[in-house]
């Protein structure tokens, strides 16, 4: 029977830790009501069928005039400036076998996207653009772990910004630094079932972030989970207790939009027009 009570308490602490590790931030961002009144742009209203490549300008400025909020991604170039490209490498978006991480700013220019007259944006450029039309939902892509300078770096060019933001990250320790050296902020964990879906990331790092165990060091303001994995026993608990600001990512398909709704989440989508 003491058997039993201990295998009973072992189970009860492990609920209980589970719990308390994936609880979000207990306040609620003074910016949420905003942040909810739009449904997401990724990488900007892109459609490469009519030469508007991801997180080029044209799909910015297409976003921002059909008031649809914009998603976008930065890197730091070699100069350490903020740069709007999805990946590393050049391959994929620009067809050139390089890192954004090794491109002067200088150069940066040289290159175009998929095949158009669009070329890789600057973030000051973007922000001179949206000029606060409509939010902008930031992602943080860490390289060569620099999530520090990274994420000070964009802040700094913020400065002054009019508009309304939210940063977030797949990488906890950037949202982590902007819940230490930047509070105020409003700051997202990314996350799924991410090695399932390509991902490289350390199995440990894939377990902790999809079952939403990081949140207990980096206390999100919102989380941002893949569509497809928002059935999942952490997010549905995390959802249900705590009730926390969610988006979906990435709906690619209205069924998709339709799980977002069912969530209570805001949609960041692609490859359709939402209704």
């Amino acid at each position: 029977m003491i058997i039993v009570y201990i295998l009973l308490g072992l189970i009860l602490l492990s609920l209980l830790s589970w719990v308390t590790m994936i609880k979000p931030s207990g306040k609620k961002h003074p910016l949420e009501a905003e942040i909810r009144k739009y449904i997401y742009a990724h990488r900007g209203l892109h459609d490469k069928k009519n030469g508007i490549p991801e997180n080029s300008m044209a799909a910015f400025r297409i976003a921002a005039e059909k008031g649809y909020g914009i998603e976008l991604d930065i890197h730091l170039s070699s100069d350490g400036t903020p740069v709007i490209i999805h990946d590393t490498s050049l391959r994929r978006t620009a067809g050139a076998a390089i890192n954004i991480t090794d491109i002067h700013d200088s150069d940066i220019k040289k290159y175009t996207l998929e095949g158009t007259d669009q070329r890789i944006p600057f973030f000051s450029e973007v922000l001179r653009e949206i000029e606060g039309k409509v939010p902008l939902l930031i992602e943080l892509k860490v390289d060569n772990d620099n999530y520090g300078e990274l994420a000070d770096t964009v802040l700094k060019e913020l400065e002054g910004y009019v508009g309304i933001y939210a940063i977030q990250s797949f990488d906890p320790r950037a949202v982590r630094h902007l819940r230490k050296k930047h509070p105020h902020i409003m700051r997202g964990q990314l996350s799924g079932f991410l090695r399932k879906n390509g991902d490289t990331l350390h199995r440990a790092l894939d377990f902790g972030l999809r079952n939403l165990l990081t949140n207990f060091i980096t206390k999100p303001h919102f989380i941002a989970y893949r569509v497809q994995d928002t059935g999942k026993a952490s997010v549905r608990l995390c959802r249900a207790l705590y009730k926390p600001l969610e988006l979906n990512w990435t709906c690619r398909k209205r069924a998709h939009h339709v799980i977002a709704h069912k969530n209570g989440a805001i949609p960041i989508f692609e490859n359709y027009i939402p209704s």
